[in-house]
């Protein structure tokens, strides 16, 4: 169909009212209709159009287009538009699922997650063993100090120091420790036992899942009216502007879009239904973008400095005092049994408890090594969409210094953002010009189109003045009352075919 007719042609029947509005989203599988497809997709290297599935997998032409819509919802890939606007479907070659997993990921998280909750086992063990002593020894201090007599003093047991171990006011069991700047903007005491787990294996990581990203991605849809290119994803996500059209034909396939191309060929998603609103006209603000969400470097413990070094000492005393009981406590008489009690396994778990934060040291510099490079890519997001948008350009120095100051770090060197910087340059086909002095300046013009198409689309659907209108359906009708309702809906387009009726004027034959 042409996709540049008037949009009130398409989706008649979400207009209408014929669909069930409180069906689920349908989950995509691979079912009979899609393996044609998916055979040929993969015989044509996952590049198609709608007329190479056609004439490939023999199948209806509506049925080839519905399936590819759907597959992206499954599978990686991406649609582009030609000059004359023919969809072209980009697949990965190896038709990757979006959830794909390779074995040896989920491998190493499954021996991870059991040999932390063993190890983390182990750790309240061995807190409970030193709780129960510790009880032992205080009760004993307690009945031994009344048994001196009138005049001997009473032992005070230190019980919020005993219950702080495992337990304080504000908490409740199971629930996540993220690290010490989390429990201050809580205003909760987290339990010691926690800041001990967070000290071997650091502190809890907030779980994002996908339905967390789209539901702030739907959020930024509403907000820019409906339409969305994928410039702007990448302007408040900081993803790469290929992960970017990949996240949307996905979106696309799930959340009833479809895709426009603006009268300067740039590609657009547009998602009429979620323009459709109960409350009436919809109004949703703005997510931050992407250089207002920089990342914090991950903390190796997450707790204060003055925790860790009780939480080591403790942890080094255990060590020292297990190193050298066969010398100091134990005799070469003393029972095997004694030996593994006293020696071995304190001097194993005190070993470990040291060795899986250095270990994990390694990991954690990649991974803020990777933050880093990623906070700057967003912080140069923000001169480049100004830029492209005011019509200036960018110099590597001036993105430097603003780089410095977005990320209140004055070692931050132009070696560091010009690969960065350069990627922009590729990822946006920008153009590279110099001075007379020989300084390299970089304009971002397709940007400007990107946001400029989306515009224009946007400016023509007009998405956002939508509205339910008057109610021709409800599940709980009765027939009486259903019938009502078809008869005034009918009555209504019936009026609506008359042309100004009831005002009357003259007009020549020829006027």
């Amino acid at each position: 169909h042409d996709r540049r007719a008037p949009y009130e042609q398409m989706n008649l029947e979400s207009r209408t009212g014929q669909r069930t509005l409180d069906a689920p989203v349908p989950q995509i599988t691979v079912d009979e209709k899609h393996r044609a497809v998916l055979r040929a997709l993969r015989g044509l290297g996952g590049r198609a159009t709608v007329g190479d599935v056609v004439a490939t997998a023999g199948v209806p032409r509506d049925q080839a287009e519905q399936s590819l819509r759907d597959l992206l919802g499954l599978y990686r890939g991406r649609v582009a538009v030609g000059e004359r606007g023919d969809l072209l479907f980009e697949f990965d070659r190896g038709l990757i699922r979006h959830d794909h997993e390779p074995w040896w990921t989920r491998f190493k998280r499954g021996v991870k997650r059991f040999l932390s909750g063993a190890f983390k086992a182990w750790i309240v063990v061995m807190l409970t063993v030193y709780f129960v002593l510790f009880v032992a020894l205080l009760l004993a201090a307690i009945f031994g100090g009344r048994a001196g007599g009138r005049g001997s003093r009473r032992v005070r047991i230190p019980n919020f120091w005993i219950w702080y171990m495992f337990w304080t006011r504000d908490w409740r069991w199971g629930r996540p420790y993220y690290g010490h700047r989390w429990e201050k903007r809580r205003g909760a005491r987290v339990p010691f036992y926690k800041k001990v787990f967070a000290f071997v294996f650091g502190p809890d990581r907030q779980v994002v899942t996908r339905e967390d990203r789209d539901r702030e991605t739907l959020a930024l849809v509403r907000a820019r009216r409906g339409v969305l290119a994928p410039a702007e994803l990448v302007e408040y996500t900081g993803l790469p502007i290929t992960r970017a059209s990949e996240e949307l034909a996905r979106l696309m396939s799930l959340y009833g879009g479809d895709v426009r191309v603006s009268d300067r060929g740039e590609i657009a998603y547009v998602f009429p239904e979620l323009m459709v609103s109960a409350g009436g006209r919809v109004r949703a603000s703005t997510p931050e973008p992407a250089w207002r969400r920089l990342e914090y470097p991950r903390s190796l413990t997450g707790n204060p400095a003055s925790t860790d070094r009780i939480i080591g000492a403790m942890n080094g005393f255990n060590l020292v005092a297990s190193a050298v009981a066969p010398w100091t406590l134990l005799g070469p008489s003393a029972p095997i049994a004694v030996y593994v009690g006293l020696f071995a396994v304190p001097f194993t778990f005190s070993t470990l408890f040291f060795a899986v934060p250095l270990a994990r040291r390694w990991q954690l510099t990649r991974e803020n090594h990777a933050r880093r490079r990623s906070n700057i890519r967003k912080a140069l997001l923000s001169i480049v969409f100004q830029g492209a948008v005011e019509g200036n350009a960018v110099s590597l120095r001036g993105a430097t210094v603003w780089v410095q100051h977005a990320l209140e770090d004055e070692r931050i060197e132009e070696a560091e953002v010009q690969p960065v910087l350069e990627a922009l340059v590729v990822e946006f086909d920008a153009d590279v010009e110099a001075d007379d002095s020989g300084r390299v300046r970089y304009r971002f013009p397709r940007v400007r189109e990107h946001l400029a198409g989306a515009e224009e689309v946007r400016t023509s659907l007009s998405l956002d003045r939508q509205r339910i209108g008057t109610i021709v359906y409800a599940s709980d009708d009765t027939p009486d009352q259903a019938t009502r309702r078809d008869l005034a809906a009918f009555d209504a387009e019936l009026r609506r075919t008359l042309p100004t009726p009831g005002h009357a004027a003259y007009q020549e034959e020829g006027e």
